[in-house]
């Protein structure tokens, strides 16, 4: 009976709606060959914040009318496990501790997307650890453990902005932040105790902007 049921359903989907609009494929744009949104889901089944925003585009662009621009994304985010997101005051930032919120969001990280990391690899001391492409230009912020005694090398060419980040991390209350000018393409990113680093209690956390 169940099979028969879904028969019918088929049958309708491929017969008695052509030609009509039923609105965007999201499995094809999530989950298609070439890349792999699942980074906009908060698990299997519901999108994020900025996922909603990304599936309210392509419903519009689903509309016998004029399409817009689909919401600035990052493409093939490593590694797999995190997310890239839209943040408010009282969300979490990492993917593995949920009880560490954000407790303001300073101006210049408005409308940025945040790449939440996961607090579990604070102690990754490797030179490539994040990476991910941009089809344009950003400024790149690297929220860092204020109470650090070093920074790792590969955040030397990087601009202290003079401005921190407020979180409820009892061991890491401040993230200072940095910023740097990426061009479109590739970017990589070093661990949080990578060379050159030192006292650092937390992960860091990203939040990228278009420049």
């Amino acid at each position: 009976a169940q099979n028969q049921l879904i028969q019918e359903y088929n049958t309708v989907i491929t017969t008695e709606l052509t030609g009509i609009q039923i609105g965007p494929d999201f499995f094809s744009f999530f989950l298609n060959g070439d890349d792999n949104f699942s980074n906009l889901f908060v698990d299997d089944v519901h999108p994020n914040g900025l996922g909603f925003v990304v599936m309210a585009h392509l419903w519009y662009n689903s509309l016998p009318v004029a399409d817009i621009d689909m919401p600035y994304i990052l493409y093939d985010l490593l590694p797999l496990n995190y997310k890239q997101n839209i943040l408010e005051t009282g969300n979490a930032y990492y993917t593995d501790v949920l009880d560490y919120t954000v407790t303001s969001i300073p101006v210049i990280l408005e409308d940025g997307i945040w790449i939440n990391t996961a607090n579990s690899d604070r102690n990754n001391t490797d030179d490539s650890y994040i990476s991910f492409t941009t089809d344009r230009n950003i400024r790149l912020y690297i929220a860092y453990d204020a109470g650090a005694t070093t920074r790792p090398d590969w955040m030397s060419g990087y601009t202290d902005t003079g401005v921190n980040l407020s979180i409820t991390n009892p061991s890491a209350p401040l993230h200072r932040l940095y910023r740097k000018d990426f061009s479109a393409g590739s970017v990589t990113l070093g661990g949080n105790l990578a060379t050159g680093a030192n006292g650092a209690d937390a992960n860091y956390v990203v939040i990228i902007k278009e420049n």
